[in-house]
Parts: C-alpha cells; structure tokens; sequence
C-alpha cells in the first residue's frame, strides 16, 4: 500500500517554511527532485537555453513518512481561486487532505531558490526522472553545485533493467514516469499527473505543487525498487553504476557545449548544391519531355513503370490500420534509392538510364541539402547546434542524438 507524501508549499515571507525543508533535509542520505518549466513560446519549455525555471519539487523520506516541498519561483497566478486551508481536495484520485499551506504565497527570486536547494541536496544522492535534464537547467541557469552530487536516474535505470523496448520514440513512451510507475508498482488507472490547459506559470500554484511532488513521490518509488532489483543482478548494477550514471553529466555538459559549426562554410555549401539541384532539375526535365514533379515519388512512379515501362521493382511496407483492414505489410512498387539501383542495372535504353541516374542524384542532393544544410541552419545558434544525447535510444546501447 502507498504512503500519502505531506505537501508543503514553501513562502519566502514565512521562515518557518524554508526552516522545516532544512531540518527535514538533515536526516535524509537521499533527495528526489522534479523542476516545473515554462517559456514564452510554446515549447520553449523543453529547452534550458529558452525556457526559465517556474518552481522546483523536492522530497524526503523521514522512517515511513514521505515528506514534498515545492519552491514557487516564477507563477504569474500565485494565489489558487477560493479560500485556502489546510485541508483541501486535490486533482488525484489517491492523495488528498494532505497539505500544510498557507492562506498567501510570496514566491522565492532564482537565486534564493538556488540557496536554498544548495543546503538541501549537499552531500546527498539526488533522484530524478530523466534528471538529464532539470540538471541541465539547473546549472545553465548558476546552479553548478548539483554538479558535485551523486545521481540516480530512475528513467536511465528502468532501461538498464527492462528485457526488451520498441527503439525511437517508442521507447521514450516506455519510460516515462506514468508508465513504470504502473508497471512496477501496480498502480491502477488513476489520474495522478494532470494534464494543464494553460501555461505551467499561468497555472495556480497549489496546481502546479501537486503534479511537481507528485512527480518527486513515484521518482523515490521508482528508486526504492529499481535499488532492490539491482541488488539481484550485479552485472546491471555495475552497468548502471559505473557507466551510464558518470556518463549523465558528461553529456550533459557536452549538450550544454554544443558542437560548432562553420557557417560561413555551410553558405558556400548551400550555394553549391542549391545551385547542383537546380541546373540537375532543369536537365532532367528537358529529356523527360513533360512536367513532372521530381519531388513527387507518385509522379516518378507513374514515369518509370506506366511511361517507361520498366520492369516492376516492389517492396513490402506497412499498413495503416483502418475500419476494414488490420494492419500488416503490403506491396507496393519502388521508386527508392535501391529500386533505382536495380533498374539502372538492368536498364538498356541509355537515354532512361541517363534519366535514372539524374533522379538518383536529385534525390541524393536534396537529402543532403534537407539534412545537413537547411536542417543545420535551422537549428544554429550563435555558431553552435545544441543536441541532445539519448542513453536509451537504442537497444545495443548506442548514444542517439535527437
């Protein structure tokens, strides 16, 4: 059965708030962390160089009690609608009637919240669900003391410990905090994380609390069990220990690094194969003899197995799930880079070939151009792209960059 976590609110006007954080601070080895974000786009949220820190959760265990805080810092609605008391319903289907809180909030400035979270998490272990990123934005932000603490990624160790995941961004669903916490600790189909209409800083904070030691109460969970399976397998354990938890703040400053780009060359690129692009278009288009769309991989079909005649190359793709059909694989004829290979080989008429090979070499550059040129300067920032570097992107282990 579950023990109800206490929520506190801290108030930078009342000392007694941050006073029991810090005594309750005192008798904990472990610290579980959660930061709510927000930014003035949307999305920018996601993102440490253009999002901004809205509050930060915190949470202790003291013997059987769990015991959440939540450092307001940047709520534009910091009173929640109605009266305020000490006991009051919450959004969950689990966790109520539970709250020490005050009838008003003044929130905390960055720095103060930085103070603070300083005295709490020194010499501690600091768990996080990918915690990858709230260190991120913690030490872009000043905050380079968490830098010195132990981590426990309960997102990095439900991978280490799963039998098998879907790669990509499958697997990203896997692992998120809603999904192993009904996975390993049998949690039924409750409403724990709540879904917000608005902006997390426009959202009340009473609100926000609740998702954030949410958020930190099932990281701790997570942490208690994952630590006992790993107990069980000390092969994994040291895996985990030795290689994938050191390699979160390497990463982590990498990321924050950025790779740089030459952008003056990447111009002279762009030229180059725009340019390429243009003239191999125009080209191929005269010896067609017709408007065509080079980009359309309809029209192109319909040129070399309808116009051209050309012996039919086909592959096996997937199948939307519809009304009528189940899903599964169907054939279809080829228009891709191998397709391409084949009929260029087999080809005998030499102006066709001319005309395969110059659709090839269309789509070749337009991959480049789209990929690493265009793709590049739209994601530079001051000479620099920003990526991050996934643990759990693949099944072999592999780092993917996304």
């Amino acid at each position: 059965s579950f023990i109800r976590p206490e929520y506190n609110i801290l108030d930078s006007s009342n000392p007694e708030s941050v006073e029991k954080l810090l005594e309750v601070a005192s008798t904990s080895p472990y610290v579980s962390i959660d930061l709510e974000t927000d930014g003035n786009e949307k999305n920018d949220g996601l993102y440490y160089h253009k999002g901004f820190i809205v509050g930060i959760g915190i949470l202790f265990t003291q013997f059987t009690r769990y015991i959440g805080f939540y450092i307001p810092i940047a709520h534009r609605i910091p009173k929640p609608k109605g009266q305020i008391g000490l006991s009051l319903p919450l959004t969950s289907d689990i966790f109520f009637d539970n709250w020490v809180y005050g009838s008003d909030i003044k929130q905390f400035s960055l720095q103060e919240a930085f103070d603070i979270l300083g005295k709490v998490i020194k010499d501690k272990t600091v768990i996080g669900h990918n915690i990858k990123f709230d260190y991120k934005f913690l030490v872009y932000n000043g905050f380079e003391e968490i830098s010195k603490n132990e981590l426990f990624d309960t997102c990095l160790a439900g991978y280490c410990l799963a039998n098998s995941y879907t790669v990509g961004k499958e697997m990203l669903k896997q692992l998120g905090l809603k999904v192993l916490i009904r996975k390993y600790l049998n949690i039924p189909e409750i409403k724990v994380f709540k879904d917000f209409k608005n902006k997390l800083s426009e959202t009340p904070i009473i609100e926000v609390a609740e998702y954030c030691i949410n958020d930190c109460y099932f990281s701790y969970y997570l942490y208690e069990k994952f630590s006992e399976q790993f107990l069980r397998s000390p092969s994994l354990s040291r895996l985990f220990n030795v290689v994938e938890l050191p390699l979160i703040k390497i990463l982590a400053d990498m990321e924050m690094d950025g790779v740089k780009i030459n952008v003056k060359y990447l111009d002279e690129l762009d030229k180059i194969i725009d340019s390429s692009l243009l003239s191999k278009t125009e080209e191929i288009k005269k010896l067609i003899g017709k408007p065509i769309n080079l980009n359309s991989p309809i029209q192109i079909k319909k040129l070399l197995y309808d116009d051209f005649k050309l012996p039919p190359i086909k592959k096996l793709v997937k199948r939307k799930k519809t009304e009528t059909n189940k899903r599964g694989r169907i054939e279809i004829l080829a228009v891709d880079s191998d397709a391409l290979d084949k009929l260029i080989a087999d080809c005998k008429n030499e102006k066709i070939c001319y005309i395969l090979r110059g659709i090839k070499e269309i789509t070749y550059l337009q991959h480049i151009y789209s990929t690493y040129i265009s793709g590049y300067k739209e994601k530079i920032i001051e000479d620099r792209i920003y990526t991050d570097y996934l643990q759990f992107g693949s099944r072999s282990g592999r780092i993917k960059s996304s």
